[in-house]
This record gives C-alpha cells, structure tokens and sequence, in this order.
C-alpha cells in the first residue's frame, strides 16, 4: 500500500508481560490541533483506519495509517451524512482493494445508502439498499466497533450479526441461538464482536456472574459454545480485544484491565491503577 506521508501519530501497543502484570498502557494518539474526538479505530492487515472530526469543520475524515511503512492518508469524507448509523474497514479479496463503509439511513424509513470508498484511487460511490427484513434493521445497528475477516465486516445487534460481504456488495444477517437470547441481559453493551487467530469470529455474551464465548460456524452461520469465563471475582466483566491467540483483554468494573488466558484460566494484571476504558 502506497500512501502519502501527511501525519505521524502515536500508536501504542501492548508488546510484553512481566509475571503476572501487563506492560503499562497509554492512549492512542491523540492530536488537539486536528482532531476533537477519537471514538475508535478500525483495522485490517495491518492498516488502521480512523474516522475522526476537524476542529473548523463539521465532515467526518477518513485517516489511514500504516504503522510498519510509517505512512498514511487523509481521505474527505462526504458532506451530510449526520444520519450515518454504522461504518466499517476492510479488505475486498476478489478485487484486490481496501473498503471503507458508512451506512446511512433516512429519517423514519428503511432505506438505506451505503457509501463505500475505495482506498487505492481515493474515491466514494453510493449504493441504495431496501431492507428486506424490517426488523434486522430497525435502529442503529452499529453497537460497539464492527470486525472484519474474509471480505466480510460484522455489527452486532440485540438478537443478531449484521454482516456486509465487501466482495458482492450485499447485507446478511446471522441470528442469535435461543440459548444466546436467553443470556441477553442488556440488549446491546454485553455482547462484543472479535476476530480470534485471524481465523474465526467470536461472539463474547457477558452477565453478571459470566462471560461465554461463542464461536461463528461460518458453513451454517450457527454459533458453537467455546467456554465459560467465570466473572463472579470482578463483579462483571467485559471484553475487549484479543491481544495473542490466548490472551483476552477484558475490563472489570471499576478496575483497571486484565489478561485472561482462555487456555490456562490464569490472569494478568495491569500494572498501573489509572488505566480505565469509559
């Protein structure tokens, strides 16, 4: 990926553990004189791609970085799109291409457009959807950040998986078993979307005093039970990203963040008392 040098932010990761702590966290990159807000950073192959907003201005940009070239590009967004309702990032295989997404609706209808950039030549085309299925669609699907893997990106909903194939250009939607509705506590903020070993999507459904791990059968799009994380020490837990094949980033509530290895059961904590997720 060939891009301009415009911008040299700071992107941290985590690298390290000592014993039984993590290395010390710090903030993504923040820069006051461009940005307002950072709300989250997508990513796939390597690239991160953050939509953000200028101070002077009211259009959402589009910024890629590529932390191993040490480059990146600014991308403009397109005017009036306050009702944009979900967005995404991520690698159309059969052409070959990057694809960012933002999904906008019209006010008290289900019509939707889909604007889709194209990374490589930097330009935006719009495609009109008509839900066929009413209440996939109903309210603003894109809870939590989307995940991305095989040219298909992921939302999750109340009672469903919400995908988009970047390849056919086409919605889907991936129901919840029984036994996952039965565990919907809070309809949207205990359940989270991630990609496990570059390789599966995974589907973390929190409560009280457990967090369960499903895994996507793609073949059937079911969902397989994969293990049971016991929450009662910490009050709830929820998770947020893998960092290793077997380390699970997870937040307490009103603590600072632990690793959780799903294959040992052991946890590892942060070292520092401030780090906290809002």
């Amino acid at each position: 990926m060939s891009m301009p040098r415009l911008l040299e932010p700071k992107l941290v990761s985590i690298s390290s553990v000592d014993g039984e702590h993590l290395s010390r966290f710090t903030k993504i990159f923040t820069n006051e004189k461009y940005y307002t807000t950072l709300p989250f950073a997508l990513h796939c192959n390597g690239i991160v791609c953050i939509p953000y907003l200028l101070l002077e201005e009211s259009t959402k940009n589009i910024f890629f970085f590529n932390p191993t070239l040490r480059q990146s590009k600014i991308i403009k967004g397109l005017v009036g799109i306050s009702n944009e309702i979900g967005c995404g990032f991520g690698y159309d295989r059969r052409r070959d291409v990057y694809k960012y997404i933002s999904i906008t609706i019209l006010k008290n209808t289900f019509h939707y457009t889909v604007h889709i950039l194209t990374l490589s030549n930097s330009t935006w085309k719009t495609i009109n959807v008509e839900a066929d299925d009413k209440n996939m669609w109903i309210g603003k699907y894109c809870y939590g950040n989307s995940v991305h893997l095989n040219s298909i990106i992921y939302w999750v909903k109340s009672k469903c998986v919400v995908t988009f194939d970047l390849c056919d250009e086409k919605f889907d939607m991936i129901p919840f078993s029984n036994e996952i509705m039965e565990h919907n506590y809070f309809p949207f903020a205990n359940k989270k979307l991630v990609v496990w070993k570059d390789e599966s999507v995974v589907l973390f459904v929190g409560g009280v005093t457990s967090v369960q791990m499903w895994v996507l059968v793609v073949s059937n799009w079911s969902w397989r039970k994969h293990l049971i994380i016991d929450a009662t020490p910490f009050n709830r837990l929820r998770p947020l990203e893998f960092w290793s094949h077997e380390e699970l980033l997870m937040l307490p509530e009103d603590k600072p963040i632990i690793s959780y290895n799903i294959r040992t059961n052991t946890i590892r904590k942060d070292n520092s008392d401030d780090f906290r997720v809002a």
